[in-house]
């Protein structure tokens, strides 16, 4: 059984999710335009559909160790 990380593309429900490029598309071909953190957040939703998880692992999913960029200053 192949591992979440080990897993480049991926279907979820109407969408086509490449992880390898951070590139999503629906179904029927339409690229959606997403920056970095966006894929990495629909990403985080996306494959874990269903599953609970808290604010903070989201934050860290789509912004790494970091946690909430809120937190981190911004000079």
């Amino acid at each position: 059984m192949l591992k979440e990380h080990e897993i480049s593309q991926y279907f979820v429900g109407p969408l086509n999710l490449n992880r390898h490029t951070k590139q999503a598309n629906t179904v029927m071909g339409m690229p959606l335009v997403l920056d970095e953190r966006g894929f990495d957040a629909l990403d985080m939703l996306a494959w874990r559909e269903g599953t609970p998880f808290t604010s903070g692992q989201f934050y860290s999913a789509v912004w790494g160790a970091g946690g909430c960029p809120a937190s981190r200053d911004t000079a």
